[in-house]
């Protein structure tokens, strides 16, 4: 299983369902948001705003978002050379779910510092491929189209319709120095939108596709 919940503890709502998101409701983890005092309280960074506001066409909101914990300005990536530190100027967890269903995608929007924003990216790169190189349930993506809206895209995927993360996927925007990693998420077997992986990476691809669009055309409304 190459989910872990390392990522998700350096943002401020209680996520320890994470790794247990095939038997987690979204109602419940909702709940689980609400009860956390830090819920929120997001930086005012504005690189991260426009990844915010999104609407989808195929039913998908944005339903919930809040930032990093306090004092938090780093986080641990497992690499093929041991555990690095990623450092962040700021950053976001925007949840993306069906309404009244399970979340689709836990999104981390970071914002990496300006000087070491090409190690920084570099070393997220590194996370990505360690995943690769050491679960034997997972293939990269090569149907990708990269650049997508002149986001850098790298995807890996499971094999089996099992567990609680389906895909990675990473944007990379590397004039506003900002990466995203898109863990895409299992459902409960009852309320799944998919049937299978082919039904799933059809909702995949337009929710990459819808996002990266609607992020770009975010950041240029609200350029002077």
């Amino acid at each position: 299983m190459f989910f872990t919940t390392d990522m998700d503890e350096v943002y401020a709502g209680p996520v320890s369902a994470f790794s247990h998101l095939f038997d987690v409701t979204r109602s419940a983890l909702l709940l689980l948001f609400a009860a956390s005092p830090f819920v929120g309280s997001t930086q005012q960074v504005s690189p991260l705003h426009a990844y915010e506001e999104c609407r989808f066409t195929n039913g998908l909101a944005i339903e919930h978002v809040d930032g990093l914990g306090p004092g938090i300005a780093s986080r641990p990536i497992k690499t093929r050379q041991g555990t690095e530190s990623l450092r962040m100027a700021a950053g976001r967890r925007i949840m993306v779910g069906f309404p009244d269903d399970n979340f689709f995608a836990n999104t981390k929007s970071e914002l990496l510092p300006a000087v070491t924003y090409t190690q920084q990216k570099q070393l997220v790169i590194d996370g990505f491929d360690y995943i690769l190189a050491s679960d034997s349930d997972v293939t990269r993506d090569y149907g990708l189209h990269s650049p997508m809206n002149g986001f850098e895209l790298h995807g890996l995927d499971r094999t089996k319709l099992e567990g609680g993360v389906l895909g990675i996927y990473l944007l990379f925007d590397d004039a506003a120095h900002v990466a995203t990693t898109i863990y895409l998420l299992n459902q409960e077997v009852e309320r799944r939108k998919f049937a299978d992986l082919a039904a799933n990476a059809t909702l995949r691809d337009e929710f990459l596709r819808q996002y990266a669009a609607c992020i770009r055309s975010n950041q240029q409304a609200k350029t002077p």
